[in-house]
Protein backbone atom coordinates (compact mmCIF):
# COMPACT_ATOMS: atom_id res chain seq x y z
CA UNK A 1 0.00 0.00 0.00
CA UNK A 2 1.00 3.41 -1.04
CA UNK A 3 -0.20 6.24 1.45
CA UNK A 4 -0.74 9.75 -0.17
CA UNK A 5 1.54 12.05 1.53
CA UNK A 6 1.40 12.63 5.20
CA UNK A 7 3.22 14.22 8.36
CA UNK A 8 3.35 12.89 11.92
CA UNK A 9 2.52 14.06 15.12
CA UNK A 10 5.34 13.36 17.21
CA UNK A 11 7.93 11.05 14.92
CA UNK A 12 8.68 7.57 16.30
CA UNK A 13 7.60 6.94 19.51
CA UNK A 14 8.73 3.70 21.80
CA UNK A 15 6.30 3.19 24.43
CA UNK A 16 7.30 0.54 26.95
CA UNK A 17 8.31 -2.08 24.51
CA UNK A 18 6.42 -0.98 21.48
CA UNK A 19 7.23 1.67 18.89
CA UNK A 20 4.75 3.18 16.72
CA UNK A 21 4.02 6.57 14.77
CA UNK A 22 0.90 8.72 14.25
CA UNK A 23 0.42 9.31 10.54
CA UNK A 24 -1.97 12.67 10.25
CA UNK A 25 -3.83 12.75 7.17
CA UNK A 26 -6.05 16.25 6.34
CA UNK A 27 -9.68 15.38 5.47
CA UNK A 28 -8.47 16.13 1.67
CA UNK A 29 -6.67 12.85 1.89
CA UNK A 30 -9.84 11.65 0.23
CA UNK A 31 -8.00 8.45 -1.07
CA UNK A 32 -6.21 7.38 1.78
CA UNK A 33 -9.67 7.90 3.82
CA UNK A 34 -12.28 6.07 1.31
CA UNK A 35 -9.80 3.03 1.32
CA UNK A 36 -9.61 3.16 5.67
CA UNK A 37 -12.72 3.03 5.27
CA UNK A 38 -13.70 0.44 2.79
CA UNK A 39 -11.22 -1.47 4.74
CA UNK A 40 -12.93 -1.25 7.66
CA UNK A 41 -16.34 -2.29 5.46
CA UNK A 42 -14.99 -5.42 4.40
CA UNK A 43 -13.20 -6.34 7.83
CA UNK A 44 -16.70 -5.62 9.38
CA UNK A 45 -18.22 -7.88 6.65
CA UNK A 46 -15.74 -11.28 7.16
CA UNK A 47 -16.50 -10.79 10.50
CA UNK A 48 -20.05 -10.73 10.13
CA UNK A 49 -20.06 -13.71 7.60
CA UNK A 50 -17.18 -15.32 10.19
CA UNK A 51 -19.40 -14.77 12.85
CA UNK A 52 -21.42 -18.15 13.95
CA UNK A 53 -17.97 -19.90 13.69
CA UNK A 54 -15.76 -17.70 15.94
CA UNK A 55 -18.53 -16.44 18.54
CA UNK A 56 -20.96 -18.18 20.55
CA UNK A 57 -23.76 -16.07 20.69
CA UNK A 58 -25.39 -15.28 17.22
CA UNK A 59 -24.55 -11.57 16.25
CA UNK A 60 -26.35 -8.81 14.33
CA UNK A 61 -24.30 -6.73 11.54
CA UNK A 62 -25.46 -3.50 14.12
CA UNK A 63 -23.44 -5.71 16.66
CA UNK A 64 -20.61 -6.05 14.63
CA UNK A 65 -20.45 -2.02 13.24
CA UNK A 66 -21.16 -0.95 16.93
CA UNK A 67 -18.44 -2.50 18.60
CA UNK A 68 -15.93 -1.91 15.77
CA UNK A 69 -13.16 0.80 16.75
CA UNK A 70 -12.04 3.01 13.66
CA UNK A 71 -8.29 2.99 13.20
CA UNK A 72 -8.75 6.51 11.89
CA UNK A 73 -8.66 8.65 15.26
CA UNK A 74 -10.02 12.55 14.56
CA UNK A 75 -7.90 15.12 15.07
CA UNK A 76 -7.73 19.10 15.08
CA UNK A 77 -12.00 19.24 15.20
CA UNK A 78 -12.33 16.84 12.15
CA UNK A 79 -10.05 18.47 9.93
CA UNK A 80 -6.81 15.89 10.47
CA UNK A 81 -6.77 12.22 11.32
CA UNK A 82 -4.40 10.02 13.06
CA UNK A 83 -3.62 6.58 12.08
CA UNK A 84 -1.42 4.49 14.28
CA UNK A 85 1.26 2.28 12.84
CA UNK A 86 2.58 -0.04 15.18
CA UNK A 87 6.10 -0.83 13.78
CA UNK A 88 8.32 -3.76 14.28
CA UNK A 89 11.67 -2.90 15.61
CA UNK A 90 13.22 -6.06 14.78
CA UNK A 91 15.25 -5.76 11.49
CA UNK A 92 12.62 -5.78 8.97
CA UNK A 93 14.32 -7.59 6.05
CA UNK A 94 14.42 -10.44 8.45
CA UNK A 95 10.88 -10.61 8.59
CA UNK A 96 9.01 -12.36 6.07
CA UNK A 97 4.92 -11.45 5.23
CA UNK A 98 2.33 -14.42 4.93
CA UNK A 99 -0.27 -13.48 2.61
CA UNK A 100 -3.81 -15.04 2.85
CA UNK A 101 -6.60 -15.00 0.68
CA UNK A 102 -10.41 -13.99 1.78
CA UNK A 103 -10.94 -17.64 2.54
CA UNK A 104 -8.42 -17.81 4.92
CA UNK A 105 -5.85 -19.70 2.83
CA UNK A 106 -2.26 -19.12 3.11
CA UNK A 107 -1.20 -18.19 -0.62
CA UNK A 108 2.66 -18.18 -0.08
CA UNK A 109 2.71 -21.00 2.50
CA UNK A 110 6.42 -22.62 1.16
CA UNK A 111 9.50 -21.21 1.01
CA UNK A 112 9.17 -20.63 -2.74
CA UNK A 113 6.33 -18.66 -2.75
CA UNK A 114 7.30 -17.08 0.58
CA UNK A 115 7.87 -12.90 0.80
CA UNK A 116 10.70 -11.71 2.12
CA UNK A 117 10.47 -7.50 2.36
CA UNK A 118 12.63 -5.96 0.41
CA UNK A 119 13.21 -2.16 -1.13
CA UNK A 120 10.26 -2.35 -3.87
CA UNK A 121 8.11 -3.67 -0.89
CA UNK A 122 9.17 -1.00 1.54
CA UNK A 123 6.52 2.28 1.16
CA UNK A 124 8.21 5.11 0.90
CA UNK A 125 7.68 7.46 4.20
CA UNK A 126 7.79 11.19 4.42
CA UNK A 127 7.97 12.48 7.78
CA UNK A 128 6.83 16.32 8.34
CA UNK A 129 6.84 18.16 11.51
CA UNK A 130 3.44 19.61 13.32
CA UNK A 131 4.66 22.05 15.80
CA UNK A 132 2.58 21.27 19.44
CA UNK A 133 4.41 23.63 21.60
CA UNK A 134 4.04 22.32 25.32
CA UNK A 135 1.88 25.05 27.85
CA UNK A 136 4.75 24.57 30.72
CA UNK A 137 7.36 26.29 29.49
CA UNK A 138 7.25 30.20 28.69
CA UNK A 139 8.58 29.46 24.74
CA UNK A 140 6.87 26.45 24.48
CA UNK A 141 9.80 24.15 24.03
CA UNK A 142 9.97 20.68 24.83
CA UNK A 143 12.89 18.47 25.67
CA UNK A 144 14.13 16.66 23.01
CA UNK A 145 16.11 13.33 24.43
CA UNK A 146 18.34 15.37 26.44
CA UNK A 147 17.57 13.50 29.66
CA UNK A 148 19.63 10.46 28.45
CA UNK A 149 22.98 12.38 27.98
CA UNK A 150 22.57 14.29 31.45
CA UNK A 151 23.92 11.06 33.40
CA UNK A 152 27.51 10.45 31.18
CA UNK A 153 29.36 13.53 32.90
CA UNK A 154 28.65 12.48 36.22
CA UNK A 155 29.66 9.24 35.77
CA UNK A 156 33.15 9.94 33.96
CA UNK A 157 33.70 12.15 37.05
CA UNK A 158 32.88 9.55 39.62
CA UNK A 159 35.00 7.15 37.57
CA UNK A 160 37.98 9.60 37.87
CA UNK A 161 37.48 10.25 41.46
CA UNK A 162 37.19 6.42 42.04
CA UNK A 163 40.74 6.16 40.79
CA UNK A 164 41.84 9.20 42.60
CA UNK A 165 40.38 8.18 45.92
CA UNK A 166 43.23 6.03 47.40
CA UNK A 167 45.59 9.39 46.70
CA UNK A 168 43.42 10.96 49.15
CA UNK A 169 42.01 13.80 46.59
CA UNK A 170 39.39 14.48 44.21
CA UNK A 171 38.17 16.38 41.70
CA UNK A 172 34.55 17.57 40.71
CA UNK A 173 35.33 20.35 38.77
CA UNK A 174 33.77 20.18 34.61
CA UNK A 175 34.97 20.60 32.29
CA UNK A 176 37.63 17.71 33.68
CA UNK A 177 40.18 18.89 31.50
CA UNK A 178 44.30 17.66 31.69
CA UNK A 179 45.64 20.45 33.44
CA UNK A 180 42.75 20.67 36.28
CA UNK A 181 43.76 16.50 36.71
CA UNK A 182 47.28 17.22 36.72
CA UNK A 183 46.58 20.18 39.31
CA UNK A 184 44.93 17.73 41.44
CA UNK A 185 47.46 15.03 40.87
CA UNK A 186 50.13 17.56 42.32
CA UNK A 187 48.09 18.53 45.26
CA UNK A 188 47.91 13.99 46.44
CA UNK A 189 49.61 13.31 49.59
CA UNK A 190 52.30 10.73 47.96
Amino acid sequence: LQTDRCTCKNGFVTNGRKTYIDLVFSDNDTNMLDFIEALENRLQELVFTKSSDWFENELTQDDIESSFLSILKSYKNRTKYLLRCYVNTMNTFNVGVKIYDEMGNLTNGNMADYLVPMAAEMPEIHVGHIETPTKTSVLGAKGAGEAGTGGAPACIINAVNDILRPLGVTNYQIPMTPNRLLDTLKSAKI
